[in-house]
């Protein structure tokens, strides 16, 4: 650290890291409007409307992706628009027009279906483990995918971690600690499998998240297009489902689920869909400009929103020992995500050298000594 720096600096904001910073408002809206869907009609209990819809539930959660994706035949009419446009007004041009390459004309176009395939029975099982879990004393999720998803970029990925997202992810940890102490002294012997099958969840959606960024990496996949298919393929994959399931069982049954639906409810499961279409994109819009991890350190926010929201609503009284502790966790997880963002800069202990705005002023100082150098050249 320099003597006239400070411990602390603050970094410069990109304009595109208002994105992350939306997807964990969008999650909150998706889920609060889904929890008022399945509590009506009120002759049953949640769990029961989920496990009676859930081949309904799950397959307008994949409804979700394959909406996000329908973005993709906008963006490539506008490419091919500005392309001919281009080629019309510059005919000799070279220069480079597209961002996304066209999957069908590569060599390799059934590997990258065959990782789609997978990515959506990765997020299919993750859909379905997440709906029999909800509703449950869980403990937070997001501590899975800190650990999770950093090992599965580092295997596929090969990213690496600096020393400044390494301290935020060990804050992280500790204040996701707070948040499990509250959560321990609760939980039921029974709810433990729905904890494993939320670890699980996880770890499908993290290792999904993975893939998802391995194929916008290395073959330059649009991520409106990897929504499209993972849509597409979990929705014929339901639509199997259905039809297995309800051909064994009675076909009435699935038409009961419908009887007592009324115009609220409707409502409520429509916006639902929308906000989850909202995030969907967003979110491989964040894991293409930049990585699963910082979307999920970002997405801590999320149950932030929930818990305040939570003090005010639920009927229950709020104990001051749990009251603390989720306050101090949930600082602790906040403040790291502001340190991983780059928001947030250590000045000491070399935390700051593989920051942005440390390299970008490192790169300005040695264009000026290069500068000063061919000055010193002339003047001989």
């Amino acid at each position: 650290m320099k003597k006239d720096e400070c411990l602390f600096s603050f970094g410069k904001i990109n304009k595109y890291f208002i994105i992350p910073f939306l997807c964990p408002i969008f999650c909150f809206l998706g889920n609060y409007f889904f929890k008022l869907y399945v509590k009506m009609p009120h002759e049953n209990s949640i769990d029961e409307n989920i496990k009676k819809k859930l081949y309904f539930i799950s397959s307008t959660f994949s409804l979700t992706y394959f909406g996000g994706g329908l973005l993709y035949f906008i963006t490539y009419i506008r490419a091919k628009t500005e392309s001919s446009k281009k080629s019309r007004d510059f005919p000799s041009s070279s220069s480079i027009i597209y961002i996304y390459n066209d999957p069908f004309e590569q060599n390799n176009a059934l590997k990258m279906i065959f990782i789609l395939l997978i990515i959506s029975l990765l997020i299919i099982l993750a859909i379905i483990f997440n709906l029999l879990a909800f509703n449950k004393t869980l403990f937070e999720k997001r501590l899975y995918y800190l650990l999770i998803l950093p090992i599965f970029s580092k295997i596929i990925l090969k990213t690496e971690l600096f020393s400044h997202q390494i301290l935020s992810l060990c804050i992280s940890i500790i204040g996701i600690i707070f948040l499990f102490i509250p959560t321990a002294l609760t939980i039921e012997k029974s709810d433990i499998i729905f904890n494993i099958l939320v670890i699980f969840a996880t770890s499908a959606y993290s290792l999904s998240y993975v893939m998802v960024k391995y194929l916008t990496h290395k073959y330059y996949l649009s991520p409106y297009f990897c929504l499209l298919f993972i849509g597409l393929f979990s929705l014929i994959i339901f639509l199997l489902g259905f039809i297995i399931y309800y051909s064994i069982n009675n076909f009435a049954e699935f038409k009961e689920n419908f009887i007592n639906e009324s115009l609220q409810s409707v409502l409520y499961i429509i916006l639902s869909i929308i906000f989850f279409i909202i995030l969907n994109v967003l979110s491989y819009l964040v894991i293409y400009f930049f990585s699963p991890t910082l979307l999920m350190v970002t997405d801590i926010i999320n149950p932030i929103i929930k818990w305040i929201f939570s003090l005010f609503q639920d009927e229950k009284e709020n104990k001051a020992f749990d009251i603390i502790l989720n306050g101090i966790g949930y600082f602790l997880v906040f403040f790291s995500s502001l340190i991983y963002n780059e928001i947030i800069i250590f000045n000491f202990f070399g935390l700051n050298n593989k920051t942005k705005k440390y390299l970008e002023g490192k790169q300005k100082e040695e264009l000026s000594i290069i500068a000063n150098d061919n000055d010193n050249d002339i003047d001989d």
